[in-house]
């Protein structure tokens, strides 16, 4: 009996022993399952994480790429802008005449005098009405070309009667030959003027053909000039513009300026789309 309690006991203990080696296999087991789901689940955090920091960083540097190019378009349109007024000003100051000032003297109603201003414009020029330096040029040329006619007409021919008053009194001495005589001498002053006048009528008829066609560009224009002044020229702003001051106006691109009046090469002056009227750089707008 000994013999088998000894055996029974040592066959416990050895099942014993095999399960707690089981049991402890199956914890090792139960562990190694949790630490890879646990790595598992970091791996897969972290390549979460990488690819919404990358898809960040894309997009930051998207805004960036953006707003330098943005950046590049404003530097370019505000160095096209000053590019556009150095113009202005260059054309400006290479003239002898300021537009500016003479438009302010103009609204005091001082006149400017002939040597800032050109002799063909207007002291005072009527608002909605177009006056052309070239217009006016033409028409001082063409009353200079006329002048020389009105001198070289000939004088009205003197009568003999009264060119010598002392001859008609006098007696007639020898007659017929004294007559004869008195007519000679008379004679060559009258051909002479005869001969004087078809050669300074001839002259006149030929300025008069040679102007003619000027003449005529003149009215056409002139004609043409009051048609557009009656009904207002319009412009369309091309860039945008702030005024200096009261003298000027103000616009944007695309709105219209009316009633133009081309006062001076680089500056106009118009009724902005506020409705002031003032100057406004001739090179900013297009006219319609």
């Amino acid at each position: 009996m000994s013999e088998i309690r000894k055996t029974n006991k040592d066959n416990f203990w050895a099942q014993a022993e095999k399960e707690e080696e089981r049991r402890r296999q199956e914890e090792r087991r139960k562990a190694d399952e949790e630490r890879q789901k646990l790595e598992r689940e970091r791996k897969d955090r972290e390549s979460k994480e990488a690819a919404v920091r990358e898809k960040r960083d894309k997009e930051r540097a998207s805004q960036i790429d953006q707003q330098k190019k943005y950046q590049q378009q404003l530097e370019a349109e505000s160095k096209e802008q000053e590019k556009q007024r150095w113009e202005a000003a260059s054309l400006i100051s290479q003239r002898s005449v300021n537009p500016r000032e003479m438009f302010k003297q103009r609204e005091r109603g001082i006149t400017p005098s002939d040597s800032d201003t050109p002799p063909a414009t207007p002291a005072s020029p009527q608002p909605g009405r177009l006056h052309s330096p070239f217009l006016s040029k033409q028409v001082n040329q063409c009353e200079q070309a006329s002048s020389p006619q009105r001198q070289a007409s000939p004088p009205p021919p003197v009568s003999a009667g009264s060119a010598s008053p002392g001859h008609a009194t006098e007696p007639d001495v020898d007659g017929g030959h004294s007559k004869c005589e008195y007519d000679e001498q008379e004679a060559p002053p009258q051909e002479q003027q005869k001969e004087e006048a078809p050669a300074a009528n001839t002259y006149a008829e030929e300025m008069t053909q040679e102007e003619s066609p000027q003449v005529e560009e003149t009215n056409s224009y002139e004609t043409v000039v009051n048609e557009s002044s009656d009904r207002g020229i319009c412009a369309r702003a091309l860039y945008d513009y702030q005024a200096a001051d009261d003298t000027e106006i103000s616009f944007d691109p695309e709105e219209i300026i009316t009633g133009i009046e081309m006062i001076d090469e680089g500056w106009w002056r118009g009724f902005g789309p506020d409705g002031h009227f003032g100057m406004f750089p001739a090179n900013y707008v297009e006219l319609i």
